[in-house]
């Protein structure tokens, strides 16, 4: 992940009120998706749309 998708990721997450680092990102057409870790340990993958 570039610093470019990495800045872009954790803007996604803090406007969505998600407290957790970025593991991974994708940018589709229509939606981004987004691999992240939280704080706690828990490993998830959402899509947010665009």
């Amino acid at each position: 992940m570039t610093s470019k998708e990495l800045f872009k990721a954790k803007e996604i997450l803090k406007e969505n009120n998600i407290s957790a680092s970025p593991i991974e990102f994708w940018e589709t057409e229509k939606y981004y998706q987004i691999a992240y870790i939280t704080y706690a340990g828990n490993f998830f993958i959402d899509r947010f749309n665009k």
